[in-house]
């Protein structure tokens, strides 16, 4: 039996002898002198019903699955991670699994969630150039202004509570901070400038700026 759905227009341009031989086909008994148009009639009755079947499976098929019009908030993971968006920015991402965040709200010591911005020189951690950024439930990405003196980071997201020791949820490998244009932009800066320019202390604005505001150096 042919699994193309048949139309009207397809039967009308075929031959008696082919309608015939159509019929045969769908196992219907069609004696020789009936007129064509019956002879149609009956197919196209065929291929209604043929039609319907074919939306049944359909409509069983699409109900084997089950769709869903936004994608999920969260994976009920726990992870923190991190991207270089240019030299001096990166990108922060992170989520708390669900029973593991209960468990660490339901203590009385509880106080809240922070990112701790960590800073290495030459492979080792600089300890007083850290820092701590709120963070709020509703919010778990964050793009951070970094410190091109050092050489790397990594981000902490910690736990913390008011009369124990706070507590390392989850960390970023160590990240590497690129130098190369921030070399270049730095040594424009403090390139000689005419005594006139330097009287007017835009030499000294300028180096405030870069060491306040280096993003619009990129």
């Amino acid at each position: 039996m042919r699994n193309k759905i048949i139309t009207k227009a397809d039967l009308e341009s075929m031959s008696t002898s082919a309608l015939v031989s159509l019929a045969d086909e769908y196992n219907i008994e069609i004696p020789e002198s009936l007129n064509r148009r019956f002879i149609i009639s009956e197919l196209l009755e065929i291929a209604e019903e043929q039609s319907k079947i074919h939306q049944d499976d359909l409509r069983d098929d699409a109900s084997a699955f089950t769709f869903y019009e936004d994608l999920p908030k969260n994976f009920n993971e726990t992870y923190i991670g991190a991207i270089m968006r240019n030299p001096l920015w990166c990108f922060a991402y992170w989520d708390i699994r669900d029973s593991e965040f209960k468990e660490i709200s339901q203590n009385p010591n509880y106080l809240g969630l922070t990112l701790s911005l960590v800073f290495y020189k030459d492979g080792v951690e600089v300890k007083k150039e850290g820092i701590e950024i709120e963070v709020h439930l509703e919010k778990k990405e964050q793009f951070i202004l970094l410190n091109p003196a050092y050489s790397s980071f990594r981000l902490h997201l910690i736990a913390e509570f008011s009369n124990t020791e706070p507590k390392i949820i989850s960390s970023t490998r160590k990240i590497t901070i690129p130098h190369i244009i921030l070399e270049k932009n730095e040594a424009g800066i403090d390139k000689k400038v005419s005594p006139i320019i330097a009287l007017s202390g835009m030499h000294d604005i300028l180096r405030e700026h870069y060491n306040n505001h280096r993003q619009t150096f990129i």
